[in-house]
């Protein structure tokens, strides 16, 4: 299915779980550029959910308890948009460390992300995305999108991750 959302692309299939920095896994990430327009393609689910906020501050909303709290049983995926050998697997160390599970280490199918981005998939989980974010040096752009590994955050390592 195709399914078109803001900057960004997702490909789901089969992946390979804990695996090294490689390209060959049913999983990727793309997202363009240059022309701003994306797709979902997913082989068994409708995701029809569009991205709905970018929370790019540190601030925690002081309304949504449930925003502010980190939850370090959310498995957390990692792809790297850079040929940077190995790039991917530091910052599975830096998590790993800190107590987090990662559920895959990949490659992105969109290449040299100048910025990195940190999606989750709602509000609920915006705490945990934060401390994702602050355990790998506080880089990247939050974003909301319901659509990118369902129940986890996924990190997309750009150019700020070197």
């Amino acid at each position: 299915m195709l399914l078109s959302i803001g900057a960004l692309s997702v490909v789901i299939g089969n992946h390979r779980s804990g695996a090294g920095d490689s390209s060959t896994s049913g999983h990727a990430l793309t997202e363009d550029n240059s022309t701003g327009s994306n797709s979902t393609e997913e082989s068994s689910t409708d995701a029809t959910a569009k991205p709905t906020a970018s929370a790019d501050t540190d601030e925690t909303p002081a309304s949504n308890g449930s925003a502010a709290t980190a939850d370090t049983s959310v498995e957390v995926v990692i792809l790297n948009s850079l040929s940077v050998n190995g790039l991917a697997g530091r910052y599975r160390s830096k998590l790993e460390d800190k107590g987090w599970t990662i559920s895959l280490v990949d490659d992105a199918k969109s290449r040299n992300l100048s910025v990195s981005k940190i999606y989750y998939e709602d509000a609920d989980m915006l705490g945990t995305a934060r401390a994702v974010r602050k355990t790998i040096g506080g880089i990247g752009e939050l974003t909301e999108n319901a659509t990118v590994y369902p129940g986890r955050v996924t990190v997309v390592l750009g150019q700020d991750a070197q």
